[in-house]
C-alpha cells in the first residue's frame, strides 16, 4: 500500500514526460535510494511505456526539489527489453548502493539471456556535474547447443576491466574494455561489447 501511495504521488509529474496519464499495472520497478550521497533518498522507477512503444521501457529517475516536490532528474528512454508478461525487467538494488536494471531473454529463447545494467551517480570526464551513469554491464547467456556452456560477460566501465567465462569448465578470461561509463538517456539498449564474445 505504502508503495503504491508513493506512486501515485509521482504520477501526475509524468506529464513532463509528455506523458498524460501512468497507470500502476506499467510499473516494473521501484527503488527508493540514496544514490547522490547527499543524505536524501532519490526515488528510481522502471515502467512500461505502452502507449508510445518505440519509448519502450522506461527509467526515470526523481529528486527532492527544496520543498516537498519531486523533480524529474532522468527520464532514459528504451532502457530495457520486455519480452512477455513473464519476462519482464526488473529493479534491484546492489550491495553498493547502486541500482540495477535486469532484461531478460523470452522464454522460448535457447540462448536464455539476463542482461544487467548498473546505474550509479559519478563524475564523467569533462561535464562540471555528476551525472546518472551505466558503469556496469553483466550478459549471461546459453552457448549453442553446449550443454553446461552458460557464458558469463561482466564489465566494470569505471575502471575498463573485463571477465568473461565460457566452456563446460567455466574457465575465466580476463580482458580490457576501452568501453566507457555513459549516461542513462544516451545508452544503447542493445549494446553488448564484441570482446563479451571471445575469439
Amino acid at each position: 500500500m505504502r508503495l503504491i501511495i508513493i506512486l501515485l504521488c509521482l504520477f501526475p509529474t509524468f506529464a513532463a514526460a509528455e506523458n498524460p496519464y501512468i497507470s500502476a499495472s506499467q510499473v516494473l520497478g521501484f527503488i527508493a535510494t540514496d544514490l547522490t550521497g547527499d543524505g536524501h533518498k532519490e526515488h528510481v522507477v522502471l515502467y512500461d511505456l505502452v502507449e508510445s512503444p518505440s519509448s519502450g521501457i522506461v527509467l526515470t529517475i526523481w529528486e527532492r526539489g527544496d520543498g516537498d516536490e519531486w523533480l524529474n532528474a532522468r527520464f532514459s528512454e528504451d532502457f530495457a527489453q520486455s519480452n512477455g508478461p513473464d519476462r519482464e525487467p526488473e529493479l534491484r538494488l546492489a550491495e553498493n548502493g547502486s541500482v540495477e536494471v535486469h532484461s531478460f531473454s523470452a522464454a522460448d529463447n535457447p540462448a536464455n539471456w539476463e542482461k544487467t545494467l548498473t546505474v550509479a551517480h559519478r563524475h564523467l570526464d569533462g561535464r562540471e556535474y555528476p551525472s546518472y551513469l551505466v558503469v556496469g554491464l553483466k550478459y549471461e547467456w546459453n552457448y549453442g547447443d553446449k550443454s553446461g556452456d552458460r557464458r558469463t560477460c561482466e564489465i566494470n566501465l569505471l575502471t575498463g576491466r573485463g571477465e568473461l567465462t565460457r566452456g563446460t569448465e567455466q574457465k575465466v578470461e580476463v580482458f580490457t574494455s576501452s568501453l566507457a561509463p555513459e549516461s542513462t538517456d544516451g545508452w544503447p539498449r542493445d549494446m553488448i561489447p564484441e570482446q563479451c564474445f571471445g575469439g
